[in-house]
């Protein structure tokens, strides 16, 4: 998949969980290297998904969308 997302030319956040085991911290800072070199942020203490409802994740996704 890495074709594909090295095409990818478009402003990109990627929210780890701190814990996950599917999303590794290497694959994860691959991703802030290579493509559209995705902003990471990280959420400790969190799994693979961030649900988003912490005041703190939700803070980085509405930074992130209503850059201009």
């Amino acid at each position: 998949m890495w074709q594909s997302y090295d095409a990818l030319r478009i402003p990109t956040l990627l929210l780890r969980g701190a814990e996950s085991d599917l999303l590794t911290a290497r694959t994860a800072q691959q991703m802030r290297e290579r493509g559209p070199r995705a902003e990471l942020h990280e959420f400790p203490g969190v799994g693979h998904a961030p649900t988003l409802v912490a005041p703190e994740q939700v803070a980085v996704l509405r930074e992130f969308l209503l850059r201009e």
